[in-house]
């Protein structure tokens, strides 16, 4: 239950056929870190309402998962949004 089959075969396929799914705009993607700003300024990351809804969507997908891992990152989601919307 640690893993899930979906994880496991896009492991399988990366490993022997390689790691471009081929889209274009993955191919050579913008560093997560400057994606991650640039989304962050559109998306009000200070606003108390937008990290409820937030911890609410996340803590939703949790409840729902079944392995440990998705629960796992699920649930971090959740607690950094609870944590900065107070």
């Amino acid at each position: 239950m640690y893993d899930e089959p979906e994880f496991v075969i896009r492991n399988i396929w990366r490993l022997y056929g390689g790691w471009w799914d081929g889209n274009p705009a993955n191919l050579k993607p913008a560093r997560d870190g400057a994606l991650a700003a640039e989304v962050a300024a559109l998306a009000a990351p200070d606003d108390t309402r937008v990290h409820q809804i937030r911890a609410e969507a996340f803590q939703t997908r949790r409840e729902q998962e079944t392995s440990l891992m998705a629960k796992g990152i699920f649930g971090f989601a959740a607690n950094q949004s609870t944590a900065k919307a107070g």
